[in-house]
């Protein structure tokens, strides 16, 4: 059994790319511009003065606004994050009950208020995610108006920056997926082993080449949970797919 919940991570970040095509999709309806440009079409070498579009990043904005409830972020995140947290203590009580050679069931035992952190967390990311894709892409059209001549861009320039926007705000989306669900695997699994009452565990590497070079001497090393290398728990740090394993002399004392 594969220890990361990693399809929990895909899962959410297959939401996430969703939720940025939406966003694309409105607006290119506001502003619009068709995904479809026609190489040869006049309209698509048309130049377009870029204050004629400013107040259209107004109506985006206004748009998610109303439609971003907190009820509504919440549930664009929730089943992930619960199911990589149900998946983590599945894997802690499957290890044990490897080990013992008995059937081993635990308890929850991440705390309530971290949990309701995590998912308060979530929600303001998602909450914020109109606001960056738009900031991404005036970045981009800002980048290319200083490198023309002419006063303005092309509908089919615009175009392409709102399709380059949105390829860098679904990387930014597959980084919080991997993020937020590294933070429920580290922080359920330092509770579950704790409350068990294991107070060590084996660091596990992901045992490939993107593994960090101080992550990769941590590697079958035994560490408390009450200090970590650097303050470090397996799956803490962004990208971390290193994981947790019991200790099997403490799983025998239980």
């Amino acid at each position: 059994m594969e220890k990361f919940p990693l399809n929990s991570e895909l899962a959410y970040a297959k939401k996430l790319n969703k939720f940025i095509d939406d966003i694309e999709r409105k607006f290119r309806e506001i502003l619009k511009i068709s995904k479809k440009s026609k190489i040869n079409s006049k309209d698509d070498e048309k130049i377009i003065e870029i204050e004629e579009l400013s107040d259209k990043n107004d109506e985006l904005i206004d748009y998610f606004l109303e439609l971003l409830t907190t009820e509504y972020a919440s549930e664009m995140c929730i089943d992930y994050l619960l199911e990589a947290l149900n998946y983590t203590i599945e894997g802690i009580n499957a290890d044990i009950t490897t080990i013992k050679g008995i059937d081993f069931f635990s308890q929850p035992y991440i705390d309530i208020e971290e949990l309701r952190e995590i998912l308060k967390n979530n929600i303001a990311l998602i909450k914020a995610e109109p606001t960056k894709y738009l900031r991404t892409y005036d970045d981009i059209v800002s980048k290319l108006v200083e490198e023309k001549i002419e006063k303005g861009l092309t509908l089919k320039e615009l175009s392409d920056a709102i399709s380059k926007a949105t390829g860098i705000e679904k990387n930014r989306a597959n980084l919080i997926a991997a993020d937020q669900v590294g933070n429920v695997y580290a922080q359920a699994t330092k509770a579950q082993f704790k409350g068990i009452g294991l107070k060590k565990f084996k660091w596990v590497t992901a045992r490939d080449k993107r593994v960090r070079p101080s992550h990769q001497d941590r590697e079958g090393k035994i560490y408390s949970w009450d200090n970590p290398p650097d303050g470090e728990i397996p799956g803490s740090a962004i990208r971390c797919r290193c994981v947790a394993d019991v200790v099997e002399d403490e799983v025998l004392n239980l």
